[in-house]
């Protein structure tokens, strides 16, 4: 895994990782053929694993970073949540207004946006209040969430130690297993549409957890590196091999779960699949140096990885009209395709534009600070010397 530097600096490769999820992400979000391969492409893991432990490992190493340097942890949370929830309000009103008052008469999006346009002044509210998640609009709300308890996960694991708090989340996680989002939340108000999205809270915030404590652990050890003992790394990948091996029906013999199906479950993080997500975090922790080399060709993905929240809000938006398009006209696989092909182009250009932007502003603030340092220069010589 790559060395957290002291300094403000990004990790190059975690923004190319980032990158590289959401054009997986893109892909899977327009349904086609390529959806049996590209969805899972690694086993039984998909593209939002990576991005929920990835966000929290980057939020426990910078906290760990600012503890040591005595900074206040979470001085610039507050703004960055504000921001997420901004977007999040973006992104709904887009596909209200547009999905459900623009195109709400053509059946595929009368599905997607069906609450909405049956009870609207309550659907409103309640998504405001992160409780009515439309499809595609439930990756921000337990962003919101998970950063707004992660003080609290910080103060009990420096209090206590990150293994209760693992213990706690673990527990968490089980509980979850057996109970829905909506069941938890079904009773908070008869007024309100409580109509929870596809991603289990409960469950998923233990990855969360999980990337803070490896955050923090990985700042701590920041000099030696994570050590992985040989025999864990041996295990990990040949259980990586064996659910890639299982996931792409590559083994001599089937492997049918049947009614045990659950176990594989993506929404509530079944234990198989935490054990398959696990496996490869190991191997990616393990072998980073070999995974460093390989990311290099994609480096211009990192300008995606760079403005992720912005451009997955934007694809959110775009991803509900493609895949409402493909179900009612429902084109052929090539048609498809260079759907596909066109929304990752303008995203990235999008994303190319902000990059852009972004460094002009810096630039035109360097220069700004550079003339006013020549002019103070030049007035401290033009006063006589009082020596």
């Amino acid at each position: 895994m790559p060395q957290p530097s002291a300094s403000h600096q990004r990790i190059i490769e975690l923004d190319i990782v980032r990158g590289l999820l959401l054009v997986n992400i893109m892909i899977n979000h327009v349904p086609g053929d390529h959806n049996y391969y590209s969805s899972q492409p690694l086993g039984f893991v998909s593209s939002a694993e990576g991005f929920f432990l990835l966000s929290g490992y980057l939020l426990g190493s910078i906290s760990a970073r600012r503890a040591t340097q005595g900074k206040p942890l979470f001085d610039r949370l507050a703004k960055r949540i504000g921001l997420i929830y901004l977007s999040h309000i973006l992104a709904l009103l887009l596909v209200f207004l547009v999905i459900g008052l623009g195109l709400g008469h053509l059946q595929p999006y009368a599905n997607i946006t069906y609450p909405y346009q049956e009870y609207q002044g309550s659907a409103v509210l309640s998504a405001l209040l992160l409780l009515y998640q439309p499809p595609l609009l439930d990756i921000l709300p337990l962003y919101i969430i998970f950063m707004s308890f992660t003080p609290v996960i910080w103060w009990l694991a420096r209090r206590l130690h990150w293994l209760p708090v693992f213990a706690l989340s673990a527990s968490l996680w089980l509980w979850a297993q057996f109970h829905s989002m909506n069941e938890l939340l079904g009773g908070i108000s008869p007024w309100l549409l409580v109509q929870w999205g596809s991603f289990h809270l409960l469950a998923w915030q233990l990855l969360w957890v999980i990337g803070l404590g490896l955050g923090a652990w990985h700042w701590q050890e920041r000099d030696k590196g994570l050590q992985i003992p040989n025999w864990l790394s041996f295990l990990a990948v040949l259980t990586a091999l064996f659910f890639f091996t299982w996931r792409m029906q590559l083994m001599p013999v089937t492997i049918d779960l049947g009614e045990f199906w659950i176990l594989i479950d993506k929404w509530i993080l079944a234990p198989l699949r935490l054990l398959n997500f696990l496996a490869l975090l190991v191997v990616a922790i393990r072998f980073a140096g070999f995974f460093r080399i390989l990311l290099r060709p994609f480096g211009f993905l990192g300008i995606l990885g760079r403005h992720s929240l912005l451009v997955f809000s934007v694809h959110s938006f775009i991803g509900l009209l493609l895949a409402g398009w493909i179900e009612f006209r429902n084109p052929p696989e090539n048609i498809r395709l260079l759907l596909l092909a066109l929304q990752i182009g303008f995203v990235f250009f999008w994303a190319w534009r902000l990059e852009q932007n972004n460094q002009r502003q810096a630039s035109t603030s360097g220069n700004q600070l550079l003339a006013s340092a020549n002019a103070l220069c030049t007035d401290i010589a033009k006063e006589p010397n009082k020596a």
